[in-house]
């Protein structure tokens, strides 16, 4: 169900899907803190609905196309690097703003883009010189011979802690200059480990929700999943319904002078 970069099918599954555990929604990471920041036509709570599981907390990463010659983070507050963005109020477009105002990085953002592969072939195109964010689950599993062949450098990691694959590369909280700004970053970034979560309608009776999330603590363990997992270089490292929950109700309760500060920051209307 496209539309609005997943806000439409998070209102859909809040207000018309049958709320019997029959219907299952990969939601858009960033929903629990568009909907914090008062997002525009948000009709769901985040809250409300019921986590089944998450696959993977494999951080986002901005990234340079070779080039442009800018190979990190530092080289961005020198020279301007223009990144390409899906939509117009998602993370792609969020992670460079927010580096640019709180870090001093010369990221210009150029947002619409249909979708991530659309921003690729501008890359390629040389139409932007990087992409203001994707998975590195998703960079290992669609293009690792871009990573084999140095055609992207990941410049900064959105995570609350680096992934051991990328542990020369800062995370955006570490770029922080102060522990106002590193709030606002921290918030910014508490969504990755509910980064490919799975929800179920509100007001699923308790033992539909029960059995939907042992079902997935179930597939995640499976030696035949596991191993096609490997075969896509489909990056796993899943936590439970509950723990997805648990961070999604974090964001939901975020100290609301960060979350002012952050829209400000964002400039989310």
């Amino acid at each position: 169900m496209p539309g609005a970069v997943g806000v439409q099918a998070a209102n859909w599954l809040a207000t018309v899907a049958p709320r019997d555990g029959t219907v299952i929604h990969a939601i858009m990471q960033n929903m629990s803190a568009y909907q914090a920041l008062g997002g525009a036509s948000v009709e769901y709570v985040t809250r409300k609905f019921f986590w089944i599981g998450n696959t993977t907390d494999s951080p986002n990463v901005i990234n340079s196309w070779h080039t442009t010659g800018i190979k990190t983070v530092r080289d961005v507050m020198t020279r301007e690097l223009i990144v390409g963005a899906p939509g117009t109020a998602t993370s792609s477009v969020y992670y460079p703003k927010a580096l640019n105002e709180l870090v001093g990085t010369k990221f210009k953002i150029v947002s619409g883009y249909p979708g991530g592969n659309n921003v690729n072939l501008a890359m390629e195109r040389g139409e932007v010189g990087g992409r203001g964010s994707n998975s590195w689950a998703s960079w290992k599993s669609t293009h690792p011979q871009w990573l084999a062949e140095k055609k992207i450098f990941i410049l900064v990691q959105i995570a609350l802690k680096r992934h051991p694959e990328l542990a020369d590369v800062p995370t955006m909280i570490e770029l922080a200059k102060n522990d106002d700004d590193r709030a606002v970053l921290q918030f910014i970034s508490a969504d990755i480990p509910i980064n490919r979560a799975y929800v179920t309608t509100p007001d699923t009776a308790p033992d539909r929700v029960q059995a939907l999330r042992r079902a997935f603590d179930a597939t995640m363990k499976d030696p035949a999943f596991r191993e096609e997992a490997a075969r896509s270089s489909m990056d796993i490292s899943a936590s439970t319904g509950e723990e997805a929950q648990k961070f999604s109700d974090m964001i939901a309760n975020t100290s609301p002078a960060v979350i002012a500060r952050a829209k400000v920051i964002l400039d989310v209307k």
